[in-house]
């Protein structure tokens, strides 16, 4: 409870005074894939990341550091827009520290199975990142959605965390519909790869299938974009707007609506998770699935049109 009203409070503060600086110094003006018509601050992550590694500081657990370098990397980007290549050398890199202190890779690689496990992990990790990079598009639906999966975390995992859950929380009133600042490159890359940490640092497989499965409904977004655009031969790695969160959008539904359904349909899991039933779990997949099979097929834009 401590760490939720330090995070809370910290970047309420803090957004409440550097949002005029960031709208002036890194600004996030419209372009042909924004779903916002008029200029607004980015990189506002760097409230809840500041909090969060406050905190942890105090608490004498510097392991989220690892977070940090990726995060400097995203705030340029906010900035200068770096190439695709550079920004996943990047992530490379956090992801390989990330796995050199993790519970699931503790020892040295010694045969073909070991590096295979490594190279898979390491590009798990590295689509952890991205995909929680592709759903920050609308107001809301990210911050909401890492709020409810960094809250099962502290409950499991790690009580520091619930730091980041009040800073989450704080940001939410700035970056709801009509949002006042968005997180930016800076923050959605460090909370996937804070996500990537708290997975690869679970006791058991299933540990961190459960922490998985709560994201569930904004992971699957960006898997299925990705791999339809595959089938389409569509470059994957080219910006576009064919994620169903930006097809609901185009077909006139409002980013709060659009953040609710998902940020219910984790909550949804969340729940599930926290009972830890398996036959439970199952069924929510299954509604999450369902859910979001009627939004394509009844309420969003046609894939095509949306490249």
């Amino acid at each position: 409870m401590q760490g939720l009203i330090f995070g809370f409070i910290v970047t309420y503060i803090f957004l409440k005074v550097s949002i005029p600086f960031l709208l002036i110094h890194a600004p996030d003006k419209p372009n042909k894939r924004s779903s916002h018509t008029t200029i607004k601050a980015s990189s506002g992550g760097i409230s809840f990341i500041f909090s969060t590694l406050l905190f942890a500081f105090l608490q004498n657990d510097i392991q989220w550091f690892m977070c940090l370098p990726l995060a400097v990397i995203g705030i340029i980007d906010d900035r200068v827009k770096l190439s695709a290549k550079l920004r996943y050398l990047a992530q490379l890199l956090t992801v390989i520290l990330i796995l050199k202190n993790t519970l699931f890779l503790n020892e040295q690689l010694i045969t073909f199975q070991d590096y295979f496990i490594f190279i898979f992990l390491l590009i798990f990790g590295t689509a952890i990142i991205n995909f929680s990079n592709f759903m920050d598009g609308i107001d809301g639906l990210l911050a909401g959605c890492f709020f409810l999966i960094i809250i099962f975390a502290s409950l499991t995992f790690n009580l520091t965390l619930f730091s980041l859950c009040g800073s989450l929380l704080a940001f939410l009133i700035f970056n709801w519909q009509p949002a006042k600042v968005f997180m930016g490159d800076v923050g959605s890359t460090f909370l996937g790869a804070l996500f990537v940490l708290i997975l690869y640092n679970q006791v058991t497989i299933y540990d961190s299938f459960r922490n998985l499965l709560i994201a569930l409904p904004i992971f699957s977004d960006a898997l299925v974009t990705v791999l339809r655009r595959f089938y389409l031969r569509q470059n994957i790695f080219k910006a576009h707007k064919s994620h169903l969160f930006q097809r609901l959008h185009q077909s006139g539904w409002s980013h709060s609506k659009i953040s609710a359904i998902y940020i219910f349909l984790t909550c949804l899991m969340f729940f599930s998770v926290y009972i830890n039933q398996i036959s439970i779990m199952i069924l929510s997949s299954i509604i999450s699935i369902f859910v979001g099979a009627i939004l394509e097929l009844k309420f969003a834009t046609p894939f095509k049109e949306s490249i």
